[in-house]
């Protein structure tokens, strides 16, 4: 018999993202040597009613519907409708190559005591397909050290056995889900295997949920859950520089929409450790200015992005876009 796996896929049903949609779904009922079964979590309301139609009409899958629009609650709703002793999660517009769910169960199934499987594919990108993880065996060394820098969870190339995870891992931050599930589980002394083939192809598309401001106003916040989990010091540490990195960006962000008082309040936490007193503290003067600095300058800082690995490798994350929200 061969084992089944849910594979929960949040999408806000969208005319855009149809396409993009079936070709996720297909790419999983198409696996061979497992029964996987997609649970489309359909949630919001822009919704396309032809491609729901669609949905709805299709034997192999589960289709779960809810009215607010969230990608975290999504992820927990699709979790708390399944039952099978396996799961995965999947973006609507990335996709699983062949084999990828077979492999990775095979390591949940060889060994008892491991509770998730992390496996590497292709990071899609306009200037070429890279390694989503470059360097696994860096990864294995040091996952929450290597945690850090880079988020190698992908929301395409996970499995999970159910009893290891708790519902509420996927929606106690709005940002950073993926980091906040990984160092939970390690925290947790999840067992975890890697598997350096590739398994799955991840796309980057401009309208990611991590490249709006709607998801990265939420970074500071979830990089505080983090630290609340039972990390080492060195990891805690790392964390607490993110976390002022990403309050910095949340003043910047604040200052172009005017909203003074939070951009005060943003700033002056993010002065609260080193190196960032001095490397922030020049924006002091963009606040004493206002709004008026940020139409004299272009933007609301000349560093009002979070830095490489921070930015891109922590407010926004590889693997932390679905393009739901």
């Amino acid at each position: 018999m061969r084992e089944p796996i849910e594979v929960i896929i949040p999408t806000q049903c969208e005319t855009k993202r149809g396409p993009l949609l079936l070709r996720a779904i297909d790419s999983v009922v198409g696996q061979k040597g497992v029964s996987a079964v997609p649970v489309v979590v359909v949630n919001g309301s822009r919704v396309d009613p032809s491609y729901l139609a669609q949905l709805a009409r299709r034997p192999d899958i589960r289709l779960v519907q809810r009215a607010e629009p969230s990608l975290f609650k999504a992820r927990r709703a699709g979790f708390e409708s399944g039952h099978a002793r396996f799961f995965a999660i999947l973006d609507d517009d990335d996709i699983f190559l062949p084999g990828a769910l077979a492999r990775r169960v095979e390591a949940l199934l060889a060994d008892d005591s491991v509770d998730w499987v992390v496996a590497n594919g292709v990071f899609v990108t306009p200037e070429g397909d890279v390694p989503f993880i470059p360097d696994v065996e860096a990864v294995r060394r040091d996952p929450m050290g290597t945690l850090l820098d880079h988020c190698w969870l992908c929301s395409a190339g996970n499995l999970f056995r159910r009893s290891a995870v708790a519902p509420d891992i996927f929606d106690t931050t709005q940002s950073m889900d993926l980091s906040y599930i990984a160092f939970r589980l390690l925290a947790e002394k999840k067992e975890l295997r890697f598997l350096d083939e590739s398994t799955f192809r991840y796309f980057d598309y401009p309208d990611s949920t991590s490249k709006q401001h709607s998801y990265n106003e939420h970074a500071a916040s979830a990089i505080q859950a983090m630290m609340r989990l039972n990390v080492p010091a060195r990891v805690r540490h790392g964390l607490a520089s993110k976390y002022r990195r990403a309050l910095h960006d949340a003043a910047s962000y604040q200052l172009g929409r005017c909203e003074m008082r939070e951009a005060w309040a943003a700033h002056l936490r993010s002065l609260a450790g080193l190196p960032e007193l001095f490397r922030f503290a020049a924006f002091t003067r963009k606040l004493l200015f206002g709004p008026r600095a940020v139409s004299r300058s272009g933007g609301p800082s000349d560093d009002s992005n979070l830095p490489a690995g921070d930015a891109q490798q922590a407010g926004a994350h590889r693997g932390e876009r679905a393009g739901e929200q």
